[in-house]
C-alpha cells in the first residue's frame, strides 16, 4: 500500500502519467503537455479520495462477504432452545419444523412428570447444524416399582388423602365416593387392595388401591314414578327395582286368578312417586295352591271320588277300636299346600275294616291255598294274623284243612290260628246206600 501511495507524491506526479484502470507504468508526459497543464490548478484532495473510493470497495466486499456467511448460517443452522421441563410433543414439533432428528432416551424421574424433558446435550441458545440429531432425556414420572408407606387412612378425610396422592404420585390409588346413611361426609369407609397378596407391608406404586370415602346421606328426592306391575312377570318388576335403586321385597303367595310368577299385588299404587332406596313391597303368584284335603270329612267311598290336585292313595286297614268305613288317618297333614312344580308326594289315606274275622276253612281250603288267604284277608289289611299248621289222619282229601283252633268269630290283630291238615292215610267209609221203598213199606 505505501509503495502504491508512493507514486502520487510531489515529486512522482509532476510530469508522469499513471493510467489508474490499467496498472500500466507511469510514463513519461511530454514537456509541451506538462507546459499545457500546469496551466491548470491541481486539486490537493483528489489523493484523498481516490484513496476513499478504495476503502468503501473494500468495505464493501467485506460486508458482502458476512451477508453471505450470515444468510448460510441462517438457512442452515438452527438455536436450540431450552426444552428442560417442556412436553416431549413440543420437542417433536420443534423438530419437525426445523429439519432437527431427535434422539430420545427415557428415565424414572420422580420430580418431572411423565413425558417432561429432564436434560438436554446441547444446551439452551446454541446453534444446531439442519438435519443433525439432538439428543434429550425423558421422564417416565415416578418409579412405580418403588414401595410406598401406606398412612392410616381412616385417620384421614377425603382432601387429606388426594394431598398424599398427589405428593407421592401414587397414580394407581383411587378414591371412591359412596352415599352412607350412617358415616359423615368425607370420613374413611374402607380400603380394598386389588389383590389378596398385597397388604400395607409389599405395597408399591404401580399396585391398584381403592380408598371409599362416604358422602353422606344421598337427598331424598320423590321422582320415580310407580307403574303398575299387577299380573306381570316378576322380571320386569326386578328390572325396574334394579335401574332405579329401589330395594325390593317379595312375598309369594298362591293365587286362583294370577299365573304363577306375575305380580299379584303392590304396596304403592300406580302413578305414586317415591324416591331411590326406598323399599317397594310386593307379592309374587305361586299359581293355583295344591291342597291336601281333610280326608276325615269324607267318607270311604265319599274319598274315592272327590277331585284331588294331589296324589292320593285310599285304603282299608282293620283297627281294633275304630268302626267299620270310618277314618283312621292320612300320612300328610290336611291343609298342606304345594306349588306347581313341587315334588308332592303320596298321601296315604286309611279307614277302618272294622275288626278281623276268622273264616271256617275247613274242608274249604287245601294247605296251598292259606298263604294267599291270610295275605289278603289280613295282612294286606294290617292286621299281624299269622298261622301255623299240624297233620292229622284223616279220610279227606291230603292236604285240605280239617281243623281250626280258631273259626267263625272275631280275632285280635296279632292272632296266631292252628290248622290242621290231612295226611289222607285213612279209607273213608263206604258211603251209607239209601233205603229202599219195600224196606219202608215194611217198616210201614
Amino acid at each position: 500500500m505505501s509503495d502504491f501511495l508512493s507514486n502520487f507524491s510531489k515529486d512522482n506526479y509532476q510530469g508522469k502519467e499513471t493510467n489508474t484502470d490499467t496498472k500500466e507504468p507511469a510514463r513519461e508526459i511530454p514537456q509541451k503537455k506538462q507546459e499545457e497543464e500546469s496551466e491548470f490548478e491541481l486539486d490537493p484532495d483528489f489523493q484523498k479520495k481516490k484513496i476513499r473510493r478504495y476503502l468503501i470497495l473494500l468495505a464493501g466486499c467485506l460486508l458482502v462477504l458476512l451477508v453471505s456467511f450470515l444468510v448460510y448460517r441462517q438457512v442452515n443452522y438452527v438455536t436450540v432452545p431450552d426444552f428442560v421441563g417442556k412436553e416431549v410433543s413440543e420437542v417433536r414439533k420443534w423438530g419437525s419444523e426445523n429439519q432437527v432428528k431427535l434422539d430420545i432416551a427415557q428415565e424414572y424421574d420422580f420430580d418431572k412428570e411423565i413425558n417432561r424433558i429432564i436434560s438436554q446435550a446441547r444446551k439452551p441458545e446454541r446453534k444446531i447444524k439442519k438435519k443433525s440429531t439432538l439428543k434429550v432425556t425423558a421422564s417416565l414420572g415416578a418409579n412405580p416399582k418403588d414401595q410406598i408407606e401406606l398412612p392410616d387412612f381412616q385417620a384421614m378425610n377425603v382432601e387429606t388423602a388426594q394431598a398424599w396422592i398427589a405428593e407421592n404420585k401414587a397414580e394407581n390409588v383411587s378414591i371412591i365416593e359412596n352415599f352412607d346413611e350412617t358415616v359423615e361426609k368425607g370420613k374413611f369407609l374402607k380400603m380394598e387392595f386389588a389383590n389378596k397378596e398385597l397388604d400395607r407391608e409389599n405395597y408399591t406404586r404401580e399396585d391398584k388401591l381403592a380408598l371409599y370415602y362416604s358422602k353422606g346421606a344421598e337427598p331424598r328426592k320423590e321422582d320415580i314414578e310407580v307403574p303398575d306391575f299387577t299380573k306381570k312377570p316378576k322380571t320386569e318388576l326386578e328390572e325396574w327395582a334394579r335401574k332405579n335403586e329401589v330395594h325390593l321385597e317379595l312375598e309369594e303367595v298362591f293365587s286362583e286368578s294370577v299365573l304363577q310368577g306375575s305380580v299379584v299385588s303392590q304396596d304403592f299404587a300406580k302413578g305414586r312417586e317415591i324416591a331411590k332406596r326406598d323399599v317397594f313391597k310386593a307379592s309374587v303368584s305361586l299359581g293355583k295352591p295344591k291342597i291336601v284335603p281333610d280326608f276325615s270329612q269324607y267318607t270311604i267311598s265319599e274319598a274315592q271320588e272327590i277331585e284331588k290336585s294331589v296324589p292320593v292313595q285310599v285304603s282299608t286297614i282293620f283297627h281294633s277300636s275304630v268302626p267299620f268305613g270310618n277314618f283312621i288317618s292320612q300320612s300328610i297333614g290336611a291343609g298342606a299346600t304345594y306349588k306347581e312344580g313341587d315334588d308332592i308326594p303320596l298321601t296315604r289315606v286309611f279307614y277302618s275294616a272294622g275288626r278281623p274275622f276268622m273264616k271256617d276253612l275247613r274242608n274249604a281250603a287245601s294247605e296251598g291255598d292259606l298263604q294267599q288267604i291270610f295275605y289278603d284277608e289280613f295282612q294286606s289289611k294290617g292286621a299281624d294274623i299269622s298261622y301255623e299248621t299240624f297233620y292229622v289222619d284223616s279220610s279227606q282229601d291230603k292236604g285240605m284243612v280239617v281243623e281250626m283252633d280258631v273259626y267263625g268269630q272275631y280275632v285280635a290283630l296279632n292272632a296266631r290260628i292252628r290248622i290242621g291238615i290231612s295226611r289222607g292215610n285213612i279209607v273213608p267209609p263206604p258211603p251209607v246206600a239209601p233205603p229202599t221203598s219195600s224196606e219202608n213199606q215194611e217198616d210201614e
